[in-house]
Formats: structure tokens, sequence, C-alpha cells
């Protein structure tokens, strides 16, 4: 491999001609060969007009968007629903707790010893 020789009485080293740059610079190279390519390639079919690949892509795509729109009308429809049984089930616990407290309260009620009775007259 040749080199350049660096400035007289700088050093004796030889500068190497590939390094990492040359091979980072080389990437960066090649991929602006693809995006030019990618470039020409778009800027041919819209200077050509539509095609029939280009209607096709178009058709899938708008019918892809309302379905999207659909999709989204029933992600609204599914939360209304599902807030409307969030505040049901919050309801029915409100409801439970207080049917617990009142079964516990009867229940330590009912395990009270009843108030002996007065004998007497019947």
């Amino acid at each position: 491999m040749q080199g350049t020789r660096l400035a007289p009485g700088l050093s004796n080293q030889v500068m190497s001609r590939e390094g990492p740059w040359v091979s980072l610079l080389g990437s960066i190279v090649s991929m602006k060969i693809w995006v030019t390519v990618a470039v020409l390639a778009v800027g041919t079919l819209s200077a050509c007009g539509p095609s029939k690949e280009l209607r096709q892509v178009r058709s899938e795509a708008n019918g892809l968007r309302s379905e999207v729109d659909t999709l989204r009308a029933e992600v609204r429809v599914l939360r209304a629903e599902n807030k409307t049984l969030k505040r049901k089930v919050s309801d029915l616990e409100g409801s439970l707790a207080e049917m617990t407290q009142e079964r516990d309260e009867l229940k330590l009620a009912s395990e009270k010893p009843a108030p002996a009775r007065k004998s007497g007259r019947r």
C-alpha cells in the first residue's frame, strides 16, 4: 500500500490512504446513490401520469383510510360503553358495600343475647 509522507521534519510516519473515514465516506456515498435512484424512480412514476399500479395503490390506500375511519368510530362507541359500564360497576360496588354493612349489623344484632323476659302473667 502506498502512502504519502508528511512534511519533512514533522514525522517519518506514512499516512495510510485507507482508514475509518474511508469506509464511512463509502457508505455515505452508497446511501446517496440509493436515495438518488429512489428519487428518480418516484419522479419517473409521477412524471408519467397515473399508471395502473399507482391507481391500484391509491385505491387500496383509500379503502384503508375508510377502514381506519370505521375502526375509529367503533373505538369511540366502545369507549363510551366502557365508561357507562364502569359507572354501573361503581354503583354496584357501592350497593354491595351498603348491603354488606347492613348484613354485618344484622348479624351482630342477632348474636346479642335477647333480653330476659319477666315472669309474670300471660
